[in-house]
């Protein structure tokens, strides 16, 4: 379809034309650090699922012995996404919970065992919120790897939408999401295993920092060379 725009410039009208079409915004980036595998995850849409189905497949086919998921300045997005991403890399199990105002906990998502039997290091940082912070602590409660970074923004509460016969709707927080030992992180953040502060010139320039001037990596990358 074509659309006709009529701009405004120094009180002069301008007609223009443009073509509208869909796109789709990559939220999975990964590359082969040597032999360890590189994901960033910056969101949770509905694109992601396939684009990270792909990433782990090529990086499997390269041989990759370990890998570092990066969920920094993620602030979350789509929980189907979520649990499609973690049946991808999980054993079968309880994946994400959910804990009601009366203490009783329900299981969310359930992983199918699709299990990528490396060791794995996720990066966190103070805008890893909400998903990003589930597939954080997915991770760490599966027993497959370390968080390192600082602690996360602390987004853990699960929202019903209730809709009304006139069209409107409300949205309420009905639960809070826990750890596989009920604990909740809600307003709190989670603490990673390995705290690593970025250095000062790599959160001003984080655009443009190489892999080496990535503090953070580094100390996931040192953390994975002892489980290999």
């Amino acid at each position: 379809a074509t659309c006709n725009l009529t701009l405004e410039r120094e009180g002069q009208a301008v007609e223009i034309s443009t073509k509208l079409c869909q796109f789709v915004v990559d939220s999975v980036i990964y590359r082969n650090l040597g032999s360890v595998g590189y994901i960033e995850i910056t969101d949770f849409t509905s694109a992601t699922s396939s684009q990270f189905k792909t990433a782990v497949e090529d990086l499997k086919s390269q041989n990759v012995t370990a890998v570092v998921f990066d969920v920094r300045n993620n602030l979350g997005g789509l929980t189907d996404a979520l649990g499609s991403v973690l049946n991808e890399i999980l054993p079968k199990g309880d994946a994400v919970r959910a804990k009601s105002k009366d203490g009783s906990i329900s299981v969310l998502t359930h992983t199918t065992g699709n299990d990528w039997d490396v060791p794995m290091a996720v990066l966190t940082n103070e805008y890893t919120a909400s998903s990003a912070e589930i597939f954080a602590l997915a991770i760490r409660d599966f027993d497959k790897g370390a968080l390192v970074g600082t602690k996360t923004f602390g987004k853990g509460v699960m929202q019903t939408t209730f809709s009304f016969n006139d069209g409107t709707a409300v949205k309420l927080t009905t639960a809070e999401l826990v750890d596989k030992n009920g604990e909740t992180y809600n307003k709190i953040g989670i603490t990673p295993d390995i705290e690593a502060e970025q250095s000062e010139y790599a959160v001003k320039y984080s655009a443009f920092i190489t892999d080496e001037q990535d503090t953070q990596l580094q100390s996931a990358l040192e953390y994975l060379k002892t489980k290999n």
